[in-house]
C-alpha cells in the first residue's frame, strides 16, 4: 500500500493509505472529496481523491483513515445523525 495524503474539503489534510490500480470518474454533480498532495487518488492525473455528492462521501484511503483523521471521522458522523454543527476543530 501507498500512502495517500490530501486537502480535504474544509477538513485540512488528511492521510491514509491506497491500494488500487482503478480510474474514477467523477459525475458532472459529484465533487471530489479532496486534492491530491501525495499518491494517486482517483487516478489519470486527476490531481484528486474521492468524491462528494450530498450525504455521500467515498475515498481511496484504507487502514485507520477515521482514526487518523478525527475531522473527517465527524464530518461523517454529523452526516449520518443530521447534525447541523459539523465537524470539530481538533
Amino acid at each position: 500500500m501507498a500512502p495517500l495524503l490530501f486537502a480535504g474539503v474544509g477538513l485540512g489534510r488528511l492521510t491514509g493509505f491506497e491500494n488500487h490500480a482503478g480510474v474514477t470518474t467523477l459525475g458532472a454533480s459529484v465533487r471530489p472529496l479532496g486534492r491530491v498532495i501525495s499518491g494517486v487518488g482517483n487516478g489519470a492525473g486527476s490531481g484528486t481523491d474521492g468524491a462528494r455528492a450530498g450525504r455521500v462521501i467515498g475515498t481511496y484511503q484504507h487502514g485507520p483513515v477515521l482514526a487518523r483523521n478525527p475531522r473527517l471521522a465527524d464530518l461523517l458522523l454529523a452526516l449520518a445523525t443530521g447534525e447541523t454543527t459539523g465537524p470539530s476543530r481538533r
